[in-house]
């Protein structure tokens, strides 16, 4: 199968999208698919066996991490080049919206994958009034495609109350050779505990993600004010808009701050379908204000904290749920929506040839 992929967000910027972007570009390379990526310019021109064709964007003003992405013209001569089976825009915001055009123009099936939730972002970075407006245009962005992917069935329940239509789950995949028990490293733990009194005695809390508020770090911050530190300590994976006032707030606590840690990094989905309650970890319920959230937070770390064996257990079932979620397997059910679009736009292009016809042929008879 010939797949381009056009994105506004792509490597080596590390985040959940670009970890989606990694693992999907290795998976087609090794199933023999060929792939055009169309994307921000960040020096890459070849991934995977993927050509990269990149373009020169302006940082969003509440998330300057992503860019307005300009579409060039080279890019519809690329693609018209490259003759694909199937278009994927992947997140699309200005430069995804330029390749719905350009699919139309190519007609070329379309399909998009939804997986950063923008108009959430501006409300915590103090651009509320941008909310609605991109809500708006992600709908329409992604309706334009015959179908869309999101990461979950309440992602994608969200998504429907907002009008999003033609939607499919497609959840994220692991590799679980990367992330397996045997790669415990208690030379790294130790450096996290070096100066803690009785380190072996202690519960690590590790959070491993974006360092931005809208994570709801503020609810972990707050909780972990509160704790008995005798018994835990805290250990922040990642980098992020909010990480120096985090470091501030958390100062004189047993907290380690690791930053990027590249080798090891990983996507983390907050998604409550990946825990099952009791089984493979704790999901907390929605309080109605922040004083009842904390507390209730910080009752279940402490849970988990004086119970080391159903720590264990959990730790054990979610490793065997984790089997559900392995790349291949993953990729297999984007393939099939792939090939479930290439079907739908035949079917919508022999429609639209008939509809065609009919008019042509009612034409001839009445102008006779």
């Amino acid at each position: 199968m010939r797949i381009a992929i056009i994105t506004d967000n792509f490597l080596p910027k590390l985040d959940g999208v670009t970890r989606i972007l990694d693992a999907m570009l290795k998976e087609l390379q090794v199933a023999g698919h060929q792939v055009l990526v169309i994307g921000p310019d960040n020096g890459i021109k070849q991934f995977a066996e993927a050509e990269i064709i990149g373009t020169t964007g302006i940082p969003y003003p509440f998330y300057p991490e992503l860019k307005f992405n300009f579409f060039r013209p080279l890019f519809v001569h690329r693609l018209k080049a490259f003759c694909p089976d199937i278009i994927h825009i992947v997140d699309p915001t200005i430069l995804g919206g330029a390749g719905v055009i350009a699919a139309r123009f190519l007609h070329k099936p379309l399909i998009s994958s939804y997986h950063t939730n923008l108009a959430q972002y501006c409300s915590y970075f103090g651009f509320s009034l941008f909310a609605e407006p991109i809500w708006l245009y992600k709908r329409f962005i992604h309706n334009q495609s015959l179908l869309t992917f999101c990461p979950s069935p309440s992602t994608a329940s969200k998504l429907i109350t907002r009008g999003f239509q033609n939607l499919r789950i497609w959840s994220g995949g692991v590799d679980i050779t990367l992330f397996h028990p045997n790669r415990r490293n208690e030379a790294v733990r130790s450096s996290w505990l070096k100066n803690r009194e009785h380190p072996d005695n202690k519960v690590v809390l590790l959070y491993v993600g974006r360092i931005s508020w809208e994570k709801n770090l503020r609810l972990l911050v707050q909780a972990f004010k509160e704790m008995n530190y005798q018994h835990c300590h805290l250990v922040i994976v990642g980098d992020g808009p909010a990480y120096s006032d985090i470091q501030q707030q958390l100062s004189n606590l047993p907290v380690t701050f690791t930053g990027y840690l590249r080798d090891e990094a990983f996507r983390s989905e907050g998604i409550c379908e990946l825990v099952s309650d009791g089984y493979t970890g704790l999901l907390d319920v929605q309080w109605p204000n922040i004083d009842q959230q904390v507390i209730s937070y910080k009752e279940k770390l402490k849970w988990l904290i004086n119970n080391p064996i159903s720590r264990r257990v959990m730790g054990q079932n979610a490793r065997t749920k984790s089997q559900e979620f392995l790349w291949p397997r993953v990729m297999n059910r984007l393939l099939h929506g792939y090939e479930e679009a290439i079907e739908l736009g035949e079917s919508v292009s022999l429609k639209q040839k008939n509809t065609i016809e009919l008019l042509e042929n009612t034409g001839e008879v009445s102008g006779s």
